[in-house]
């Protein structure tokens, strides 16, 4: 190995370890401010974020910079690697829809069959009493906010709740129902956002694709100090 590549590797190595690093911190004053609230501390809990949003921005913007800097970084051990090694022959990497398509032709087996069949449930046999409440949504969709900072992407808040609930969710949680492709907490979760809204908790003009919380929000997690 070249004493260049060597110093590119090392270079490469801290960078990435150092990214690691400041999400680790980011997440911990996350987490600090989430678990500050839930115990009524909504001083400390805003100072907290308060110091999330400034930090968060700022690691954003580092992180880019230095991802294209790895970007250059790796692109010249490739170049370096291409001028060492001799050009194999080319392969045809089937693409995605050749690859689907060939799927597709594969016969599908009776107990296939009825396992494809079963995931869809009649909705007939739905018992409320298999599915988590939708109210019950509202305090992790308020701690999920929390610990993101204030706002956050619908998949980064649905990702959080999932893990906050997967020991808790209800026999049917996880199935989809109505053959619409969608879990059946996640259509709940997405009712209360909207019931949330209409009541204040969440900001109406939040971005496209994002949900924030509101002050009312604040407010009212700080009152329902349970963490179940």
């Amino acid at each position: 190995m070249s004493e260049l590549k060597k110093q590119r590797e090392e270079l490469i190595h801290d960078f990435k370890n150092v990214q690691d690093k400041i999400k680790r911190y980011v997440d911990s004053l996350k987490m600090k401010g989430s678990e500050e609230l839930l115990n009524g501390s909504v001083e400390k809990a805003q100072k907290l974020i308060g110091a999330i949003i400034p930090v968060d921005s700022a690691a954003k913007k580092l992180k880019k910079e230095q991802d294209d800097l790895l970007n250059v970084l790796e692109s010249q051990d490739e170049s370096e690697e291409s001028d060492e090694t001799e050009r194999e022959p080319e392969t045809h990497n089937k693409s995605s829809d050749e690859i689907e398509n060939m799927l597709d032709e594969v016969p599908v087996t009776e107990e296939q069959a009825d396992l494809q069949s079963a995931e869809t449930v009649p909705v007939q046999e739905i018992s409320e009493d298999d599915l988590t409440p939708q109210e019950s949504f509202r305090l992790p969709i308020l701690k999920a906010l929390i610990y993101l900072g204030g706002s956050g992407k619908v998949k980064d808040i649905s990702n959080f709740i999932e893990k906050d609930m997967k020991n808790k969710f209800r026999p049917l949680d996880n199935d989809i129902l109505n053959g619409d492709d969608v879990k059946e907490w996640v259509k709940r979760v997405n009712k209360e956002q909207q019931a949330m809204t209409a009541e204040g908790l969440l900001n109406a003009d939040a971005s496209e694709g994002y949900w924030e919380i509101a002050q009312a929000g604040i407010d009212f997690l700080a009152k329902n100090k349970k963490t179940n």
